[in-house]
């Protein structure tokens, strides 16, 4: 299932508020939108091969981030989607690597759930 399915919307958003206020950074709205609507809404399709798609320019929104990002596993996630897409673009695909960059994008992504859930549940 989806990250955005599991992790409400709103609570995304209270995180995001909260971590900007303490870390005086700006979390790339580029990001939000790569996160629930690439990483998100596109992995099962990306699975089935149905649809490559354009992800969000990921290392513009990586180089936005910052270390301070680093604990909550965003970058890591961009940096998988943009590897994904790179494989997906080459010349000669192999759904082989395909497939393993789509396992580490979905590991990746179950970390900044967890981490998110941490996070929240601490605030709460």
């Amino acid at each position: 299932m989806a990250s955005r399915d599991i992790i409400n919307r709103e609570i995304f958003a209270d995180f995001l508020d909260i971590y900007d206020d303490q870390h005086h950074r700006k979390i790339s709205q580029e990001l939000v939108f790569l996160y629930f609507e690439e990483a998100a809404s596109r992995m099962d399709e990306i699975e089935r091969g149905l649809s490559v798609g354009d992800f969000a320019p990921s290392a513009e929104a990586a180089r936005s981030l910052g270390d301070g990002a680093r604990p909550f596993g965003l970058v890591k996630v961009v940096a998988l989607c943009g590897a994904l897409q790179n494989c997906l673009r080459s010349a000669s695909p192999r759904r082989e690597q395909a497939q393993v960059c789509f396992a580490e994008l979905r590991s990746a992504q179950s970390e900044v759930e967890a981490c998110l859930r941490h996070w929240y549940g601490a605030k709460s």
